[in-house]
């Protein structure tokens, strides 16, 4: 039976953030049973096409689904269990540090939620504040040392090179993760289109540091990541051991199939005749209403998906073989293969490592990943 994961979308927050282009609703009052309820009814309509797929994470993200109710999750996990074949080795619960509160921990152990990813993003109360963040810096260590004492997995996210941060908030930043966590998500501020911060940039008023201080950024978080006992395995992801990496998300980068559930969710299904990709409608009247009826479905082609898969690999530290991924894919030939395989060979060793037919960025390579994936669309889109 094939595996797949499962990702389920929370869109409600307290507040909307100034970088954030997800799908999200600020709601005074939350229509947690409407929604939960539009959930279960997509699940059921999904069960039969997915039956044949082991679902081995689940994945709760948002918006902020720590927001949801443990009434609420309780449905959501019947509805999921009831529905699909759940062999899971993960669950992973997005959630703020305001939000780990006892309640949630003793409900999200009782379900079997076993790792969270908190969205600390500093312990700079100044550079949170314009982040627009609703908690501060002791907030988070509380929330890091409370989900500690409950056994939980942790993974925490930090945003750095944005408005106003110095370089020594950001090393201090990653010196006071390093005591909590094993898990850590890095990554530079991006400038989504639309949201707060691309108008106040398009206006002149946001203040970024230049192209040269961000890559001392990048270079301050790898050096001192690394000396703390961090291996990058992804662009922006860094664990202690393998056995702390993330792997939900580790399964995108794989290629593995998922089905994304609620608004703004995206799906990859592959069949024996095709592979599709979906993303669900961001209008939670259109979801209520009917979401099939209002979801995108495309037909990705055998090309197409067998680059994608070549270029997610090559974002990742994990062993891959063209040979073997392209063996899946019967419309492509050995040109193909020997085409992929050409790009790989024209790096040195300093940045992809060779053994047999199997490839692997190095750490220096990842820093790359940009040009190695370029190269690849050149050479085979």
């Amino acid at each position: 039976m094939n595996e797949a994961g499962i990702y389920v979308h929370y869109p409600f927050c307290e507040r909307l953030c100034p970088y954030c282009d997800f799908a999200v609703k600020v709601k005074k009052v939350i229509p947690e049973e409407q929604y939960t309820t539009a959930v279960l009814n997509e699940i059921k309509k999904s069960s039969k096409e997915w039956s044949h797929f082991k679902f081995k994470t689940l994945y709760l993200g948002g918006g902020t689904p720590s927001l949801w109710s443990g009434f609420g999750l309780g449905r959501l996990f019947e509805g999921l269990d009831s529905r699909f074949d759940l062999c899971l080795d993960e669950i992973t619960i997005e959630a703020n540090p305001k939000d780990i509160q006892t309640e949630n921990l003793e409900k999200w152990s009782t379900l079997g939620i076993g790792r969270v990813s908190l969205g600390v993003q500093s312990f700079s109360d100044v550079y949170l504040k314009k982040l627009g963040r609703n908690h501060n810096g002791e907030d988070a260590k509380q929330a890091l040392e409370k989900l500690n004492r409950y056994g939980f997995s942790i993974s925490a996210d930090l945003i750095f090179a944005g408005p106003g941060q110095t370089l020594e908030e950001f090393s201090s930043d990653l010196e006071i993760m390093g005591d909590y966590v094993d898990h850590i998500s890095a990554y530079a501020l991006t400038i989504e289109e639309n949201t707060v911060f691309w108008k106040q940039k398009k206006a002149g008023i946001l203040a970024l540091p230049t192209d040269e201080i961000e890559d001392a950024f990048f270079d301050l978080r790898d050096e001192k990541l690394s000396r703390i006992g961090f291996a990058r395995y992804e662009v922006s992801s860094f664990s202690r051991g393998v056995e702390h990496q993330a792997n939900h998300n580790s399964g995108y980068w794989l290629g593995r199939p998922y089905l994304g559930l609620g608004i703004g969710a995206h799906s990859m299904l592959r069949t024996p005749t095709q592979i599709q990709r979906r993303a669900n409608t961001r209008s939670l009247k259109k979801y209520y209403e009917e979401p099939e009826k209002y979801r995108e479905v495309e037909i990705v082609s055998a090309q197409d998906h067998a680059f994608e898969r070549m270029f997610l690999a090559a974002r990742t530290r994990f062993w891959f073989s063209p040979k073997e991924i392209l063996s899946s894919f019967a419309s492509l030939g050995d040109d193909f293969v020997i085409a992929c395989e050409s790009v790989f060979n024209r790096f040195s060793e300093v940045h992809i490592e060779r053994a047999g037919d199997s490839y692997r960025l190095t750490s220096r390579g990842l820093d790359i990943s940009d040009s190695i994936g370029k190269a690849l669309a050149e050479k085979i889109r």
